[in-house]
């Protein structure tokens, strides 16, 4: 940073612009997720729950490998890191659980007819007749 002190902001210029193109990302595809599953006759809280849970659980489960893999490489005692392992552990099966049942959830066909969250999209009637 003392020799190039403009890369620091030109990083930080770069983390926001990603922040700011990555929020409507997560919302417009929460939205999504949410209309395929009542297409499908699923209810939409259900795709906020699996993927709310799994994708932050993936993303914790990477940093602690990363985080661990460092650990261990500059010698800490498993006895002292054990707690981080098994977070480690139950944060990365959870995550995959989840993300295993919201991928087969969102690619089931919709209902062909009309279900508790209303009438099938245009394409369903199409591919039925």
């Amino acid at each position: 940073m003392l020799v190039r002190p403009h890369m620091s902001v030109i990083r930080t210029c770069l983390f926001y612009i990603f922040l700011l193109w990555r929020i409507p990302h997560f919302i417009i595809f929460r939205f999504a997720a949410i209309k395929r599953y009542h297409d499908s006759g699923k209810p939409g809280w259900l795709a906020l729950i699996l993927d709310g849970l799994g994708y932050p659980l993936s993303i914790i489960s990477v940093c602690l490998f990363i985080l661990l893999f460092l650990l261990f490489g500059l010698g800490a005692p498993i006895e002292n890191i054990l707690p981080l392992i098994l977070i480690w552990l139950i944060s990365g099966i959870l995550g995959g659980i989840f993300c295993i049942i919201n991928i087969i959830l969102l690619s089931r066909r919709s209902d062909p007819y009309d279900n508790a969250y209303g009438n099938p999209p245009d394409s369903s009637k199409k591919h039925s007749a």
